[in-house]
Order: C-alpha cells, then sequence, then structure tokens
C-alpha cells in the first residue's frame, strides 16, 4: 500500500473496521457513502491511493460517465466531505475505543489507517459536561504502555500550545437535508469566531479569511500557513426540525493531529449552550488565558427566542454579501428578529451598521440613515452595554454620519477592550486615527487588523489606500498592484489605484482603472474620481456629460453633491463646484470626512471659500493636520 506510514495496522483489521463502520446507524441508509467508502478503503489497501481523485470517484462510485467534469459537478467533493463528518461523528461517539482509526485528512481523498491508541497529545483540563469527548483506551501491554506514554509525554512538553497560541475557524459544513440552512451553519462558525477572539492571549483568524476555505479541500497544514496559525476547528452542522447535531474538531496544523473533538445532539433552543462549550473546549485544550484566570462564558444568550436568533443569523449571512442588497435585506431580518424580541441587542446593533453603510455606498440619503442608524445603536448599548458590536457599531455611526471623531473614537475603543480580537473595529479605528494626523498609529491598527484577517483583500487595499492619503505615492501604487494581482476585479483597490493616477497626473491610466472599477459596482465616490480623470485627461465632453446626468438623478434620489462638485471643479467652474460642495455638507456626505487628507481635493484648498466650508466639516482639534501637509 502506498502512502501509509510502517505501523499501519493490517490489511484484515482495517478490512474489518471499514464492515464496523459501515454497520454502524450512522452509515445504514447512506448507501452512496458507504460505496464511496469501500472504494477509497479498497484503492489504498490494493496500492492505487495515487488514483483516487475526483474523477475516478464521479465515474466509478457515482456512475458519471468518462466526460464528467469535477469542475462543473461538485458531487465527488460534496459526499466526500459529507464521508468526512460522518467518520468524525463515529470516532468521537461511538467508535472513540476502536483499535482502528481510517481517516480521510482534508484535501485529499486518500483513506489513512492508524492505531486507535495512537492520538495526539491530550487536551489539558477536558472540559467537563462536554458529550463524546475524544478518549481512546490503549490495548497494549503494560511494558509497551509505558513506553507510549513517555513518548506522548515527551511530545507534548516541547509541543505545548503557548498562551499566544492561534486558531482558525473554518466555516462549519452544513449536513441538514435543506441546503437552505447553510446560514445556520456559517453563522454557528461565525459565533464561534466572536466568542474565541474575546480572549486577549488567543490570536482568532476573522470570518473574511477562514471563509475563504469554504466548500474547498484543503489541508490544514496549508491553512496552518496561509493563516499562520497552530490550530484549525472544523465541524459540520444537521439541523432537522428542532433537533441539532454540531460536531466540532480541534486539529493542529504543523502535525495534523486531533487534540480534541465533541459530538453535541441538541435543541435548537440549546444553541448558546452549545457554542459556549465548542469555544470553552477549543479555549482550555489551547490553553489560553481566561478572564482572570478563570473559565467565563463566552456566549451568552442575547435572547430567548429560538424565531429571532433564526432571524438574526439570515440578517448576518446577508449582510456578510457585502452588497447593497445583500444590506437592505439584512435590515429586514434584523427588523423581523425585533419584532420577536424586542430586547434583542445584536440585532439592533446589526441594523445600525446597515443603515450606516448604506449612507457610504450612497444608496440612501445620510439624513435619512443618520437618525435610523444612531438610533439603533444607542438601542444596542442600552440593552447591552457589554456587546462590542453595539459599541463598533455607535462608533460608525459617529464617524460616518455624526462626524464626531472624538465620540466615534472612544466607542471604537470600548468595542476594542470588550473583544480584542474583533477586526471591523481595529479597522475604523485605524481609519479615525488616520484622519487625525495619527499616522503611525493609524498603520499600526490597520496591521493589527491584517494578522487577525491575513486575506481580507479589504484591508490589503486599504495598506495603499493609506499611503495614497499620505502622498507616498510610489508605495500606495506598489502595494494597490500587488492587491490587483491577487483579485484583478476587486473593486475597491481599482477605486483606490484609479486616485493614486490621479494624485500623479496619469490621467489616462486613472480613467482605465475607474472605467473597470464602474462596471463592478459603481459607487458614488467613483463617479467624482472618474469625471474628475475625464476632465483632467482631456476628455471634457464626457466629464460634462457624466456630471449632467447625476444632476438630473440627483433631482429624484441621492447622489453625492460631493463627487459632482469634483467634477466640476475639474473642469474649471469654482462657482458651481463650491456651490454643490456646501450642499454636501448639508446633506453630511461622508466623503467629505477626506476632505483634509484626499488630495483630490486640493483645487478647492486655494479658493477663500474653502476654509469655511472644511471648518464646518473638520473638528477644531485636527485643524493641525492641513498645516502639518502644507
Amino acid at each position: 500500500m502506498d502512502d501509509q506510514t510502517t505501523d499501519q495496522p493490517e490489511a484484515g483489521a482495517v478490512r474489518a473496521e471499514l464492515e464496523r463502520i459501515c454497520a454502524h446507524p450512522l452509515f445504514a441508509q447512506a448507501e452512496r457513502l458507504k460505496r464511496l467508502f469501500r472504494f477509497a478503503v479498497d484503492e489504498t489497501l490494493a496500492g492505487r491511493s495515487n488514483s483516487l481523485k475526483e474523477h475516478t470517484l464521479g465515474v466509478n462510485v457515482f456512475d458519471r460517465g468518462l466526460s464528467y467534469d469535477p469542475a462543473t459537478d461538485p458531487t465527488a467533493r460534496v459526499y466526500m466531505a459529507r464521508l468526512r463528518s460522518k467518520l468524525i461523528e463515529y470516532y468521537a461517539t461511538a467508535g472513540k475505543d476502536d483499535e482502528v482509526v481510517i481517516e480521510i485528512p482534508k484535501g485529499g481523498y486518500t483513506p489513512v489507517f492508524r492505531p486507535g491508541a495512537r492520538v495526539g497529545p491530550p487536551p489539558v483540563d477536558p472540559p467537563r459536561a462536554i458529550p463524546a469527548v475524544t478518549r481512546r483506551r490503549v490495548p497494549w501491554s503494560a511494558a509497551a504502555a509505558l513506553v507510549a506514554l513517555v513518548g506522548v509525554g515527551a511530545y507534548w512538553y516541547t509541543h505545548q500550545p503557548t498562551p499566544t497560541s492561534s486558531v482558525a475557524v473554518l466555516p462549519f459544513v452544513n449536513m441538514s437535508p435543506q441546503p437552505e440552512t447553510e446560514y445556520y451553519s456559517d453563522g454557528l462558525s461565525e459565533e464561534i469566531i466572536n466568542a474565541l477572539s474575546q480572549l486577549p492571549a488567543l490570536r482568532v483568524v476573522a470570518r473574511t479569511s477562514t471563509f475563504q476555505f469554504k466548500g474547498k479541500p484543503q489541508d490544514v497544514r496549508r491553512i496552518g500557513k496561509q493563516l499562520n496559525v497552530g490550530a484549525v476547528l472544523e465541524g459540520s452542522v444537521r439541523r432537522d426540525g428542532s433537533s441539532l447535531r454540531v460536531t466540532a474538531q480541534l486539529i493542529e496544523t504543523t502535525s495534523g493531529y486531533h487534540l480534541w473533538s465533541g459530538t453535541y445532539d441538541r435543541s435548537i433552543d440549546q444553541i448558546f449552550t452549545t457554542q459556549n462549550e465548542i469555544a470553552q473546549s477549543v479555549a482550555r485544550t489551547l490553553r489560553a488565558a481566561l478572564v482572570e484566570g478563570r473559565p467565563r462564558p463566552l456566549v451568552r444568550p442575547a435572547t430567548e427566542s429560538v424565531q429571532a436568533y433564526d432571524l438574526y443569523l439570515k440578517g448576518r449571512y446577508a449582510w456578510n454579501r457585502w452588497t447593497d442588497v445583500g444590506f437592505e435585506k439584512a435590515i429586514s431580518l434584523f427588523d423581523q428578529a425585533i419584532a420577536a424580541d424586542r430586547n434583542f441587542s445584536p440585532a439592533y446593533a446589526g441594523l445600525a451598521n446597515c443603515y450606516s453603510l448604506l449612507a457610504l455606498y450612497g444608496v440612501i440619503a445620510p439624513r435619512d440613515a443618520m437618525p435610523r442608524a444612531e438610533a439603533a445603536a444607542s438601542r444596542s448599548i442600552a440593552l447591552d452595554d457589554s456587546l462590542a458590536e453595539g459599541h463598533s457599531a455607535s462608533g460608525l455611526v459617529k464617524y460616518l454620519l455624526e462626524w464626531d471623531r472624538d465620540g466615534a473614537g472612544r466607542e471604537m475603543r470600548r468595542a476594542l477592550e470588550l473583544n480584542p480580537g474583533y477586526v471591523d473595529a481595529h479597522h475604523f479605528y485605524s481609519h479615525i486615527l488616520l484622519l487625525d494626523g495619527r499616522v503611525d498609529d493609524s498603520m499600526r491598527e490597520l496591521q493589527k487588523a491584517r494578522a487577525l484577517d491575513p486575506l481580507s483583500l479589504v484591508l490589503q487595499s486599504d495598506v495603499g489606500w493609506t499611503y495614497y492619503l499620505t502622498h507616498q505615492t510610489a508605495r500606495a501604487e506598489s502595494e494597490l498592484k500587488q492587491t490587483l494581482g491577487l483579485d484583478p476585479n476587486f473593486n475597491e483597490t481599482l477605486y483606490n489605484l484609479g486616485v493614486t493616477y490621479i494624485q500623479s497626473g496619469r490621467f489616462l491610466e486613472a480613467i482605465d482603472v475607474l472605467e473597470r472599477a464602474r462596471s463592478q459596482f459603481a459607487t458614488q465616490q467613483i463617479f467624482g474620481a472618474l469625471g474628475f480623470a475625464y476632465a483632467r485627461g482631456a476628455r471634457q465632453h464626457d466629464a460634462r456629460a457624466l456630471v449632467g446626468g447625476l444632476e438630473r438623478a440627483s433631482r429624484e434620489r441621492y447622489v453625492s453633491a460631493s463627487s459632482i462638485a469634483l467634477i466640476h471643479m475639474a473642469l474649471g467652474d469654482a462657482d458651481q463646484a463650491f456651490k454643490w460642495l456646501n450642499r454636501a455638507v448639508e446633506a453630511r456626505d461622508p466623503l467629505l470626512l477626506l476632505i483634509d487628507v484626499d488630495s483630490i481635493f486640493d483645487p478647492f484648498r486655494p479658493d477663500p471659500r474653502f476654509a469655511a466650508i472644511r471648518n464646518r466639516v473638520v473638528p477644531p482639534a485636527a485643524a493641525k493636520w492641513l498645516s502639518r501637509r502644507q
């Protein structure tokens, strides 16, 4: 047999274990899974594990023709993920004492066979009342057992996770009969991330990065290197009516050892207890320091209403699409969650964030969004002052809509006190620090966010954007081009590179990337920058056509007055530019937040009318920034 270790069990013992598993109730009605399982084991025992590819499985197990294309038909991947999850569940319960273990590592299709006694390093202080924690008996002689224990002890001594451990929570696989309940498994994963991120001694990778591995076969060792973490938590969720089954396992990324696993059979109304037990088990296993050295609940029930919580998770699922349609759908779902429980603090925080970002993207007028966002954020904090999301939402309202930088900074700092691993708070706080001229502090905060969310394109793009705003044009261009190499169509990076080209006077290049950005997602700021580049890049006709269209549209819906003002100024019509800039102040246009730091506003600065407008936007304490730049 290839790809197996020399101390593997005999083929007969492996086949006996295979039949034992297939006869278990978990597999009794799963004929396709059993067929897949038997085929994979037989091929490996026959020395043909190298042939276990998606195409081979599709043709031989699932009766697809030779033209089967795994890129368009994920059947093999989906069933292998289910088989892997079933095996985890089996060995966490009925198979915990089996003398042979059959595993299928993530990222491949080849089974691995090992003695049941060869477990990884044991968790420190195993959690109480956690059902089905993996513990296997040792069926060896006393002398052999002693040798084994010495070996494990030596391993554990040299591989103890330090108090600065790190973990990534991968998206839990949805094993429910209804595929549309995926929001629930995603929500559970996100809630565990939020719970663990409260521990200052534990670095927890954010959702944006971990969810990039969703639905993709991956090796945990590779994930560990990409995310720079020592452990990965993965699992599955099966929801059927009011019943819930959650399986979870914690794997060390350097060795592939299973550090801990558990299975939870609960009712839907016990979801908070389940989340807390999983989070506590991970924290104990990684020896993460808890607050004051004592375990405390990492997940506190925010509502007793199953309906409200279900609607909230659907709202988060819509929010995470990060589109205007997603935000609007999330508002409807958060409103429904609040109707089911008027005291549900997280739903109010979610509602506030939706209104703030819809105003930022120009989907709704800031003046309309501000009272709704402020009321929702205030209500969230009033209901639960210890909720980091509520304070972050309040900080975002103060920053984007109320133009209260001091208040926004206080709220973001409070959010980070409550949850040091809260990426959004680090990110937004970096913006506030930058606007106050604290460039080094801003970059440090942004790098903290990137350490927690290393695969986030938004954060990587923001590094280049920060260089742009501080007039480090060459560094900005270099950073942004690197980010575009990861995703050449990422809207925010295209915009940031476009204004960087404007800053260096390369208007034709700016037009090229800004037109690409507009084709992806036409935000209000893109219109202003593109019109500016048209006017300065010898395409005045296009600039006039664009600004005329924006002015006509503004009679029927919200349009950023700042964008219109920028185009008029680039065309040389200062009177029209200042007329629209004054309207932008009255409308609380979020684009004016950058009036002191964005070079695209430089043509306005020599005009005496500019100082009066600037003073209505910028707090007096921040006045030092412009003089320092000049």
